[in-house]
């Protein structure tokens, strides 16, 4: 590049600012008068509005201008609206639990809605399992690894002989730690999730009374689960840990 005296240009008759790049000139063409005008205009327009409508951020506050007013207030108004609308819907009502077991092989389930978890509620369901299977000489229940799931809570909470004969018609299977999901109670309890536990429930009379219904329409209909994680899947999935108690295990290893 050149600089050259500017000069006018010879074809178009417009002055040029004197620089050349490989003998091409640079014409020195003017802003329409229209566009700098509206330039101008958006100048002193932007100056008016933050003297009017400031969004100056203060210490503790914010600058409100001339108008003492600021979008600030609009969305802190919309916000407390929002707030008393959908207020009620996040209010924490109370909290449930729910004990149920099913018979696999016939479809026969039984539940218990309960205010708590405790170990009292669990002796409960137990005397009502037992109950429901007088005939039975030993009852087996799988569970998870829950601190109230064993017979110590039948002695809290019965007479040492009646905690003893309780315990006595039940043998408890516990899932492995993290692996409740191998227990079939969890399928029911994924269906009665869907099908009645989708929305908020205002009282527990109500939330029993909708629970057990649908429990005993099941159980009335004989809905059986068809468990499809056999011994040889579990040998398979699982065989790292089959293998690290014996290497002998590494044989069920499918690929």
């Amino acid at each position: 590049m050149t600089d050259n005296a500017p000069n006018t240009d010879p074809l178009t008759g417009t002055k040029t600012t004197g620089h050349v790049w490989d003998g091409i000139q640079e014409l020195n063409t003017p802003l329409p008068r229209w566009w700098l005008w509206m330039f101008y205009a958006t100048i002193i327009w932007s100056v008016g509005y933050w003297i009017v409508y400031p969004s100056w951020p203060l210490v503790n506050t914010y600058a409100r201008g001339l108008t003492n007013w600021h979008a600030r207030d609009g969305v802190i108004a919309d916000i407390a609206d929002l707030k008393r609308e959908r207020g009620p819907l996040f209010e924490k009502l109370g909290s449930a639990s729910l004990l149920a077991a099913i018979e696999p092989l016939t479809g026969r389930r039984l539940a218990h809605v309960c205010h708590r978890r405790t170990k009292r509620e669990f002796t409960q369901f137990c005397q009502a399992l037992a109950g429901a299977y007088p005939q039975a000489l030993k009852i087996r229940l799988v569970l998870d690894n829950l601190n109230t799931h064993n017979a110590s809570s039948f002695y809290e909470h019965l007479s040492a002989e009646d905690a003893f004969a309780l315990a006595q018609r039940f043998e408890f299977i516990y899932t492995p730690k993290g692996a409740s999901w191998l227990n079939m109670i969890e399928c029911e309890f994924s269906v009665i999730s869907r099908q009645c536990l989708d929305r908020r429930i205002a009282t527990i009379e109500r939330l029993r009374s909708e629970v057990l219904t649908l429990v005993e329409e099941r159980s009335a209909k004989a809905i059986k689960i068809r468990w499809q994680f056999s011994i040889q899947a579990a040998r398979s999935n699982f065989n790292r840990h089959y293998t690290r108690i014996n290497p002998a295990n590494q044989k069920y290893n499918e690929t």
